[in-house]
């Protein structure tokens, strides 16, 4: 399990690869890239706690790529709900896994999680009504059990 630490660390490295690739001139994109690398580049700890986490990382990072475009769609597409719209299985874990943690990354329920951003943001909220629309999509999907899972 990656440590609250390594989570700094990763963050920190993050924010220090974007700003060495904007100071060296870099395009945009590629600084955003440099990014996501840096923060991505130890979360082969999580399961792989060992000298071999650069490795799993890496794997991690690969076995993301091959679903790239679905995750990219879900990503894109988190918190929103349409009439028109079908959810893949990468929608539907997503939008689940973001209605079940709170902002400070501890489990929660679906409603406890409602009335946290409702409570931040607003109950007339571009934010909350949105969450309410998820909510009653992962409802409908008989998705959630007792624990909120």
């Amino acid at each position: 399990m990656i440590s609250e630490n390594k989570i700094k660390h990763c963050l920190g490295v993050a924010r220090a690869c974007r700003g060495l690739a904007i100071s060296r001139n870099l395009p945009d994109d590629m600084a955003d890239a440099m990014f996501i690398m840096g923060l991505l580049h130890d979360i082969g700890y999580e399961q792989e706690p060992d000298s071999n986490h650069g490795h799993r990382s890496f794997e991690m990072i690969e076995n993301f790529m091959k679903y790239y475009k679905e995750a990219n769609d879900a990503i894109m597409c988190h918190g929103l709900v349409t009439a028109d719209m079908q959810w893949s299985i990468f929608d539907e874990v997503l939008n689940q896994a973001d209605m079940i943690i709170s902002h400070d990354g501890s489990h929660t329920t679906i409603a406890d999680r409602l009335k946290g951003i409702r409570d931040h943001w607003g109950e007339d909220s571009i934010h909350y009504k949105h969450a309410l629309e998820v909510a009653e999509k992962i409802k409908t999907l008989g998705k959630e059990n007792k624990d909120g899972v």
